[in-house]
């Protein structure tokens, strides 16, 4: 099955990479095809587009769109916060009558970092290595809830190694190293993409 992910990075980015590997690893069966926007702004402008050409022009059967919910669009806010419910909105409203019923909204509280944060046994693999271990690293218990989860990922690679966190390098390599998903369950927008591709049958 073919399976059409309309991300906001540029290919070959965080995004990208990490859900690529997800899906290799929760549900083989699926071919992923990417579209790549570049960006949140050309993504909430272009998602329909995007969409469309997923259904149309590359034979997809399922498309999937997924969003950080910072940073910030002016329009969507909500008392000068990110609103998710208004991005899904917003969304939701540019795609076709018959592309909404096979089209999922997954919005990243607040940014795909939260999911690289769940698990510490995989930072700790990816800070450290093998002559320079980390031994110990603050958990983070509700990576959905920090205010700016890539800026915790930056502060963790600058406190113990000698790297700074790069995300089109590190992030794959984070989550490469996740060995258990059942951290990164807890957290409702994982899981919900983990059901929604488990659910998938050719």
């Amino acid at each position: 099955m073919r399976v059409g992910f309309a991300v906001e990075c540029h290919r070959d980015g965080a995004d990208h990479k990490v859900i690529e590997h997800l899906v290799s690893v929760l549900n083989p069966r699926i071919e992923p095809f990417f579209l790549w926007s570049g960006s949140k702004r050309i993504l909430l402008r272009d998602c329909g587009t995007h969409v469309e050409e997923l259904f149309d022009n590359y034979e997809c059967e399922r498309a999937i769109v997924v969003w950080d919910l910072i940073p910030s669009d002016a329009e969507h806010q909500h008392e000068g916060k990110s609103c998710r419910k208004k991005e899904r909105e917003h969304f939701f409203g540019k795609l076709r009558p018959q592309d909404r019923g096979r089209t999922v909204l997954l919005c990243i509280p607040q940014e795909l970092e939260a999911w690289l944060l769940a698990d510490s046994d995989a930072l700790k693999a990816v800070l450290g290595s093998a002559s320079h271990p980390v031994r110990r690293i603050r958990n983070v218990l509700r990576p959905e809830e920090e205010a700016n989860p890539k800026t915790t990922l930056i502060r963790l690679f600058n406190e113990h190694s000698p790297w700074p966190y790069n995300d089109a390098v590190h992030a794959v390599k984070i989550i490469k190293n996740v060995k258990d998903l059942s951290k990164l369950e807890k957290l409702p927008s994982f899981a919900r993409f983990k059901q929604k591709l488990e659910a998938l049958k050719p």
